[in-house]
């Protein structure tokens, strides 16, 4: 193994064994990410970034970088509450013979986490991992006067921080990227697409700060670069570039 340093190291067994074991319960954080998403455990979504360790941060790249637990829940579940009142909302004017108690109902948030590349600090404990990620969405559109179906394709870049919690600890989100390609109605191409030319999501509060870098969606003059870059191997959280 050679670090970002460039520097050839050797791991123990134990050491191995906690990088392998950490992938794997990586995967399954970001896995239930999606589950929470999906069945609307938006408090299960704030649990699952860092309680101990500050500088908890999201950012959104079309929208700034919100900071903090708060600022997460802001970012993360603030929208979804938003677009599921209005969704409700919608509904129950449009189909009152329903009797629509939920404002989920006819709600969809399906996303699948691709394409995973994830590294694992020499020290055991930090990790930092990319995922391309396709969503499926649907939600009552007014103007539409009904629930309309979407496509959307981001990328995911993810710091993670093993925390001492319980037996063995526990690993958790630090910092979460999130960077658009695409997003369409069902029937729309991308090439006719745009984020920037979408209304932006019901945020509930401004961000903290501006993104980090410019929005990076598609479009028929882009050329394709590495955003997120995946990561290479590293020694200690404090040796990673930025996300």
């Amino acid at each position: 193994m050679t670090t970002s340093t460039g520097t050839p190291t050797t791991l123990t067994k134990a050491q191995r064994l906690h990088r392998i074991r950490a992938v794997h319960e990586i995967h399954n954080l970001i896995g239930r990410h999606a589950y929470f998403n999906a069945a609307g455990h938006y408090d299960d979504l704030i649990g699952a970034f860092a309680c101990h360790t500050p500088g908890v941060t999201v950012e959104l790249a079309d929208w700034g970088v919100y900071e903090g637990l708060d600022g997460a829940r802001a970012a993360l579940v603030g929208p979804l509450l938003e677009m599921a009142r209005r969704n409700g909302e919608g509904m129950r004017a449009e189909y009152p013979e329903l009797d629509i108690q939920d404002d989920r109902a006819g709600m969809l948030l399906e996303s699948a986490f691709t394409t995973p590349v994830i590294q694992v600090a020499e020290d055991g404990g930090s990790a930092r991992g990319v995922w391309m990620v396709m969503a499926a969405q649907t939600g009552f559109n007014p103007d539409a006067g009904r629930p309309e179906a979407g496509w959307a394709w981001v990328h995911y870049a993810v710091d993670f921080v093993h925390e001492e919690d319980g037996e063995d600890g526990a690993w958790r989100i630090l910092r979460l990227r999130v960077v658009p390609r695409f997003r369409t109605a069902y029937g729309v191409s991308w090439v006719e697409s745009s984020p920037r030319e979408q209304a932006p999501p019901p945020l509930t509060t401004t961000s903290d700060r501006p993104s980090t870098a410019p929005l990076n969606d598609y479009s028929v003059t882009r050329v394709a670069t590495y955003d997120p870059v995946p990561p290479e191997p590293y020694r200690t959280f404090d040796d990673l570039p930025p996300l």
